[in-house]
C-alpha cells in the first residue's frame, strides 16, 4: 500500500510529540562506530528548516538536485523535499579523484 507524503509527515509529528528524544537514525560510517545520530525531534527540526528554505528558494513542485553522500544529511534533505512538496533528484557526488567522469551524468 502506498503512503502519501502527508502520511509520512503526520506519522513523524505524532512520534515526535510522544517521544521527542527517541533515536531515529544512527549512522556508522565504518559500519561499527557511530559517527552521527538524530533524535526524532532533531530530525523534525532539521527537515522543517530545510523545507522552509526550499519553499522560499525553489517553490513547491520544483525539482531539487541532492548531491550528497549517503549519510544523515542526505536523509534530512530527501525528507525536506517531501515536506516542501518538491521532487527530490538524488545524485551521488563525483569521486574526488575523478570528478570529470560524473559531469555528463550530472
Amino acid at each position: 500500500m502506498a503512503h502519501s507524503s502527508d502520511d509520512i509527515l503526520t506519522t513523524l509529528a505524532e512520534h515526535v510529540e510522544a517521544r521527542p528524544d527517541l533515536p531515529l537514525y544512527t549512522f556508522c560510517r565504518d559500519g561499527e562506530q557511530v559517527s552521527d545520530a538524530r533524535s526524532l525531534l532533531d530530525f523534525q527540526q532539521a527537515v522543517r528548516a530545510l523545507a522552509a528554505a526550499l519553499v522560499a528558494g525553489a517553490g513547491a513542485g520544483s525539482r531539487v538536485l541532492i548531491m550528497m553522500p549517503a549519510d544523515l544529511g542526505f536523509i534530512e534533505a530527501f525528507h525536506a523535499c517531501i515536506a516542501a512538496g518538491c521532487i527530490a533528484v538524488p545524485v551521488y557526488p563525483p569521486h574526488p579523484s575523478r570528478p570529470d567522469r560524473a559531469i555528463g551524468r550530472i
